[in-house]
């Protein structure tokens, strides 16, 4: 992807959001006034309108340019559950994805590994780190915008928690991306592949929960499902299904990373948990786009 798209990206994805949040903003003032009794002028509704009119633009050019990208036609196209607003967000998050070698410096960056590291630098900063590798602080914090460079201690390593923000700390993560890939497990576990599907179920019943229908009727929405707890359940549910989303997005993110490197030209390696640890069941992006393409073609058949 050339610099400028994906400058436009990240242009528009900000454009988007921003206009979002204050259209959602005004259009709960409004109902608020509305329920007291208040109705809005046509000044103000004139004022919204024009709003929503410039978020609907944004959404138009959003899905416009991301259909221009190369990962749109090898990656998007061929998963269910992430359509173009929210394919954008990703792209403007991560920007170039040769900044990250390996699928867990992408992890890392997101936010979604199993620890992380407390440490402060000489000079004063304190710091959340994905790992213990950083040597030099990277906290932009002089008038030349320039890191602060300060040499780094490590104080405390957490284990088995993924990081989260603590009061008086600068979190080196993109919490934005966080949130984007919460949404696009959301995404997959209510509207994406089988495949994605059985990771949040088959991780959730690992940790003790069952999926089972309200009622008899049969329900294609998830939302029409309760959870049932099984003896060998230690945390809540919640923690449950936060571990199942957890995997999902990190499933979903190593084959965008696995697409969107291999258009690049870059050298495509399995997760460190494969190559090094030798965990099995990983499928590549390879083979689970075939897989894709073979169950929709059997679809097609059936219909």
């Amino acid at each position: 992807m050339d610099s400028m798209l994906r400058e436009d990206i990240n242009f528009i994805n900000k454009f988007l959001y921003s206009v979002q949040k204050h259209r959602i903003m005004l259009s709960n003032w409004m109902d608020a006034k509305k329920r007291d009794g208040i109705e809005s002028t046509p000044r103000q509704i004139l004022l919204y309108e024009a709003l929503e009119k410039q978020e609907n633009i944004a959404k138009k050019m959003a899905r416009d340019i991301v259909e221009m990208t190369p990962i749109w036609a090898e990656f998007f196209e061929n998963t269910k559950g992430v359509a173009e607003c929210l394919a954008t967000s990703l792209l403007a998050e991560i920007g170039d994805i040769k900044r990250f070698g390996t699928v867990s410096k992408l992890w890392a960056y997101a936010g979604l590994l199993g620890g992380y590291y407390l440490a402060s630098c000489e000079n004063g900063h304190k710091l959340i780190l994905s790992s213990d590798h950083h040597k030099t602080c990277p906290v932009f914090s002089n008038e030349n915008d320039e890191p602060c460079s300060g040499l780094i201690k490590i104080d405390e390593h957490i284990e088995g928690q993924s990081p989260k923000r603590k009061k008086g700390y600068h979190f080196l993560f993109n919490g934005n991306l966080k949130t984007i890939c919460w949404k696009v497990a959301e995404q997959m576990r209510k509207q994406g592949d089988d495949y994605y599907k059985k990771i949040y179920y088959g991780e959730l019943e690992k940790q003790g929960y069952v999926r089972t229908l309200k009622s008899k009727k049969e329900e294609t929405d998830p939302d029409k499902y309760e959870y049932t707890a099984l003896p060998h359940a230690k945390i809540p549910k919640m923690h449950a299904m936060n571990r199942a989303n957890r995997k999902v997005m990190k499933r979903f993110l190593s084959h965008l990373w696995e697409a969107w490197t291999a258009l690049e030209g870059g050298d495509v390696r399995p997760p460190y948990v494969i190559e090094k640890l030798g965990h099995q069941g990983y499928v590549k992006w390879a083979d689970l786009k075939q897989q894709i393409a073979e169950t929709r073609e059997k679809i097609k058949k059936v219909s």
